[in-house]
């Protein structure tokens, strides 16, 4: 990572349904201006675990940027991007090149 980004710019690995990972300084959760998210939902019933930690750590009037596929099937690759040479990429992830197949929401709290 650039150096002049090095302290702007953080990437957590957070349980939605344990607050004792949510991060933290000074025992206070820490609150984002931007919160971004990629395919983050495979099973409706953690949304609500989703909507609770982008509450309580997106800033007033922060924004919360999201991308996902349209009409998703639930099925998802485990590192689908290990030891895969170009022409297997674009084999298996010619979907990305087609804008259209996905939405990204903007998300403001108020």
């Amino acid at each position: 990572m650039d150096s002049a980004w090095r302290n702007k710019v953080k990437i957590c690995s957070i349980d939605w349904t344990d607050e004792n990972t949510y991060p933290r300084e000074n025992e206070q959760i820490v609150t984002y201006d931007y919160i971004i998210g990629s395919d983050l939902v495979y099973d409706k019933e953690i949304v609500p675990s989703l909507v609770h930690i982008i509450n309580l750590t997106l800033k007033t009037n922060g924004i919360f940027l999201y991308v996902c596929r349209k009409n998703r099937d639930g099925h998802y690759f485990v590192i689908p991007f290990l030891n895969l040479s170009q022409d297997l990429y674009e084999a298996k992830f010619s979907e990305f090149s087609d804008a259209s197949n996905f939405v990204m929401m903007r998300c403001q709290k108020y």
